[in-house]
């Protein structure tokens, strides 16, 4: 069990949003915290195969890298919102 403090914005857009969609605001929450959780991993999984590919290339292995990172995380950030 999780207990959490929001503030009191977070707290009115949650109990709006549980009255709207006819969902508990821990289900809500649970939605929320397990897509949150998705996409780290995503993200995380997508950081070790760029780095792999990256250290198999000939010249540096980091060239590109950043920008690349920049543009998947973007992507993903895009997909949940």
């Amino acid at each position: 069990m999780l207990g959490l403090r929001l503030d009191a914005t977070t707290e009115a857009r949650l109990a709006a949003a549980s009255a709207r969609l006819r969902r508990s605001k821990s289900d809500i929450a649970r939605e929320a915290l397990r897509r949150y959780l998705a996409d780290s991993d995503e993200a995380a999984d997508l950081r070790r195969q760029v780095t792999a590919v990256a250290a198999a290339e000939a010249g540096d292995p980091d060239a590109g890298l950043d920008e690349f990172l920049d543009a998947a995380l973007a992507d993903l950030a895009a997909d949940a919102g």
